[in-house]
């Protein structure tokens, strides 16, 4: 019973760390690739980091070329923003009061943030500079007239 319940234990534990070795390689290897593939565009491991989806909407009634361009326009004017890999501004959502665009970039790892927060207040102030709305929520009410069924 002891002998059973001791093979069957060391059975477990060395598939466990089987797991372990076979997971730390796969990691190691992806990681390399990943590298890899980073330098093949162009970028560099070590400066380089994606500032996450920078969320924008637009009105309908705006032309979604049209803040395409602008965002592209205060991207480039951005000497932060990497040009490799390019900037990407695509449409996210028809959504219940605008036409809502993510922007995806790269920057160096310590201008994160500071690129983030002035991308945002570019795009506001182009934006409005230029007459496009950036869509609040709002809600349209009806009302019938009395006896209308």
């Amino acid at each position: 019973m002891l002998g059973e319940l001791l093979l069957n234990w060391t059975g477990k534990v060395l598939a466990a760390l089987a797991i372990f070795v076979v997971g730390r390689m796969l990691a190691h290897w992806a990681s390399r690739w990943l590298v890899a593939t980073m330098q093949r565009v162009g970028v560099d491991r070590t400066l380089a980091r994606f500032f996450g989806n920078l969320a924008v909407a637009t009105s309908y009634e705006d032309s979604i070329g049209d803040a395409k361009a602008l965002i592209a326009d205060a991207l480039r004017a951005d000497k932060r923003v990497l040009a490799k890999p390019a900037p990407e501004i695509v449409v996210n959502e028809l959504g219940a009061n605008g036409v809502s665009l993510i922007v995806r970039a790269w920057v160096a790892t310590a201008d994160v943030g500071p690129a983030r927060s002035d991308q945002l207040e570019r795009i506001r102030a182009t934006f409005a500079e230029r007459g496009l709305k950036i869509p609040y929520p709002r809600m349209r009410l009806e009302q019938r007239p009395q006896g209308a069924e």
